[in-house]
């Protein structure tokens, strides 16, 4: 699992996990990419081991390719055959995407609609997507929902085919805190 933020989806995995939820998935290695995020407390809190959560801060290496190659040595040392991006800021590296094509997954907070960057792309995450949905929304002066979207990681941020997607309905006094609330598990 990767993760640069305070780790709510990653966490909420871990205790699906744990419950039975998701009898079928293990997980075996959480990367931060900043060690302030809050996602590797949760992690180490819900049981991970302490050499499974690591931190790869991507300004570290010369490069996104070398970047990505300490990425896919941690993945290969634990046999990880499925990567979740939750909250995960940096780019992911071409040959991280490559090797696991199919196999990634990522999280956003909001919708993602083919061909309109207007709450996806580079710089839209966590509660400027909140933002600027309650903006659209107000501005629009209707109701609109919001939505959570998982979709396959591409070389592009929010490029990936979309797997799903779920709908929140914005109410009159939502602010980006409750509307973020809303959004995460």
């Amino acid at each position: 699992m990767l993760v640069s933020g305070g780790g709510t989806t990653m966490r909420e995995i871990l205790r699906a996990v744990e419950s039975g939820l998701l009898s079928r998935v293990e997980p075996v290695l959480v990367i931060a990419s900043k060690p302030d995020a809050g996602g590797i407390e949760k992690a180490l809190a819900e049981g991970m081991l302490k050499e499974n959560v690591l931190v790869l801060r991507p300004k570290a290496y010369s490069s996104p390719e070398t970047f990505g190659e300490a990425i896919l040595l941690e993945c290969r040392k634990r046999g990880v055959d499925f990567i979740g991006q939750y909250g995960w800021l940096p780019k992911t590296p071409a040959n991280v995407v490559e090797a696991y094509q199919g196999m990634m997954t990522n999280q956003h907070p909001g919708p993602l609609d083919p061909g309109r960057p207007d709450f996806g792309g580079p710089g839209m995450y966590g509660r400027r997507v909140h933002c600027a949905r309650l903006y659209f929304v107000r501005r629009a002066e209707r109701d609109f929902c919001t939505e959570a979207t998982v979709q396959r990681v591409a070389p592009e941020f929010d490029k990936g085919a979309i797997l799903g997607r779920i709908t929140i309905p914005i109410n009159p006094g939502d602010d980006v805190a409750t509307l973020q609330e809303k959004v995460l598990p």
